[in-house]
């Protein structure tokens, strides 16, 4: 049976037109969609090749027998070819010579995979050749397609050298990083001084290198520091709230019963805008040091057990002392990958390791005057020669601090003395009278002939001076008068040597001095003859 619309058109007479007129009024029709079809094919081709030509990634495109047959304009910029230059060539041409005989089997592998298409960095960062002759990497997406009667393969390609610099200088950066971090580690844990960083203001978060636990944290170690009450931990917890403490002394009572003696400094850290973020201490054991000074006192002056004892003491003290530095000094030596808190904990141990290395160079310096002094031969000693060293000598350390000085002229004096003795004894006041001097202050050193044939020189600052219980305990050995935790670096010896060297040439030496008015120490040695050679 016809269909239904087929036996309705065989009703209607052919000879009334209809058919002739719809036939008519279809073929204008059909024209336009085809004109139409036409322009929206040239349109989408043309948009087509704007966006190729202008994308910010090179493409590609190759035929079956791999020539190139598209090669847009980000593709010239980045090989440095003209399209009209490689069009028809190989896609090999832009790849370097190494890599030209197993392309070719590469894209057949690709075509056989099965996909259509594969994803930029699937094969990671690939070498291409520009046309100069420089490699560059690259990372590459690449499809494939038939239009029925051939196949076509197109490659997005982007420059990804600098990235894969930047890649590589990360991994290499992270790997150094993770190297001196675990030298640093080694080294600072087995450094013979117990240090500890807090992280954080509370205390909560800190770092403790094995000596720091063994000598601090031995009987409590479940306290948390913040609440802890040793004397290591009041230093921490004090510079961690910004209030620095510097040359900190004390003592603490050991597992056995004896008493360690230590002494450090504990440093704020500070965040980018100046508020305090944690701190770092370090403390060395000076018990050897406190045992000796000990025993110096009740040793006779000038005996041979004491010159022995010292001797045998300083040798073994700087022995530990000297690897300590060393350690110091090479952690230092890697400033550059250092963490600003681990610089800083680095220099505190280095200065207190300094501070300590001078201290037993003028405790056998001490012990050794009464033996020099009469061994020493006296000489002539010109005074103006000997004030001008001087003024040369301190000149940098008066520039740094702003001090004028004013020496006045002693006049054709002559003292009977040692030289040595006399550069040793006027340097240690001079550098006094700087240190403990106000910034932008004075100095001014006079010279007059005294009763008895004896010249009288005095070295005047003006500093803040000193009240009269500082004045009576000013000659006493390792004492500073209040200073350990001043930013002046000191021993306390520098005077006691002064004192001693003073009468090992026959004279004396004292001071005067009011708060608020400044020092002045003055020295009475004996002038030469005129007939003394």
């Amino acid at each position: 049976m016809q269909p239904i619309s087929t036996r309705i058109r065989s009703l209607i007479p052919t000879n009334c037109g209809i058919r002739a007129k719809r036939r008519q009024a279809a073929t204008p029709r059909r024209a336009n969609l085809a004109v139409v079809s036409t322009f929206a094919r040239k349109l989408k081709r043309s948009q087509l090749d704007n966006i190729v030509m202008s994308a910010m990634d090179a493409i590609v495109t190759i035929d079956e027998q791999h020539g190139i047959i598209l090669f847009n304009t980000a593709a010239e910029r980045m090989f440095g070819y003209a399209a009209t230059e490689v069009l028809g060539s190989p896609l090999s041409k832009l790849l370097p010579q190494r890599f030209h005989a197993a392309h070719g089997q590469q894209i057949a592998d690709f075509s056989d995979s099965g996909s259509v298409a594969r994803r930029m960095g699937n094969l990671g960062a690939v070498p291409a050749c520009r046309a100069d002759g420089t490699e560059f990497s690259v990372e590459v997406a690449i499809s494939h397609y038939s239009d029925g009667a051939r196949v076509h393969y197109t490659a997005i390609i982007r420059d990804v050298t600098e990235r894969t610099l930047i890649v590589a200088e990360l991994r290499a950066s992270e790997e150094r990083e993770r190297l001196h971090a675990q030298e640093m580690k080694n080294i600072l844990f087995a450094m013979p001084a117990a240090v500890c960083i807090a992280h954080d203001q509370t205390l909560q978060e800190i770092t403790e290198n094995e000596l720091y636990k063994k000598w601090f944290r031995a009987n409590t170690p479940a306290l948390p520091l913040a609440t802890n009450g040793h004397p290591s931990h009041i230093a921490l917890r004090e510079a961690a709230a910004g209030r620095e403490v510097r040359n900190y002394q004390f003592s603490d009572l050991k597992p056995d019963g004896t008493v360690r003696h230590l002494v450090g400094n504990a440093i704020t850290v500070w965040d980018e805008i100046g508020r305090p973020r944690g701190a770092i201490c370090a403390f060395i054991d000076i018990t050897s040091l406190k045992i000796s000074e000990s025993k110096l006192v009740s040793v006779s002056a000038g005996s041979a057990a004491k010159s022995d004892y010292i001797t045998h003491m300083t040798h073994e003290l700087r022995t530990p002392l000297g690897t300590m530095l060393g350690y110091a000094q090479l952690l230092e030596s890697n400033r550059p990958a250092l963490r600003p808190e681990q610089l800083l904990a680095i220099r505190q141990i280095l200065k207190a390791g300094w501070h300590l290395r001078e201290l037993i160079n003028e405790v056998q310096q001490l012990s050794t005057i009464d033996a020099r002094a009469t061994a020493m031969k006296h000489e002539r000693v010109d005074l103006a020669l000997l004030l001008d060293d001087m003024r040369a000598m301190i000149a940098p350390l008066l520039l740094a601090k702003g001090i004028s000085a004013q020496f006045i002229s002693p006049g054709n004096i002559v003292i009977n003395g040692s030289l040595q003795y006399c550069k040793q004894v006027m340097l240690n006041l001079l550098s006094n009278a700087i240190k403990y001097n106000r910034d932008g202050g004075a100095i001014f050193v006079s010279c007059e002939p005294d009763q008895a044939q004896m010249v009288r020189i005095v070295v005047r600052d003006t500093g803040d001076g000193l009240d009269p219980v500082q004045l009576a305990s000013l000659f006493q050995p390792f004492n500073r008068l209040g200073q350990e935790t001043g930013v002046e670096v000191g021993t306390g010896v520098g005077l006691i040597v002064t004192k001693r060297l003073v009468e090992a040439m026959g004279g004396s030496v004292g001071v005067e001095s009011q708060r608020g008015l400044g020092t002045s120490f003055w020295l009475r040695l004996p002038m030469a003859d005129a007939n003394q050679v």
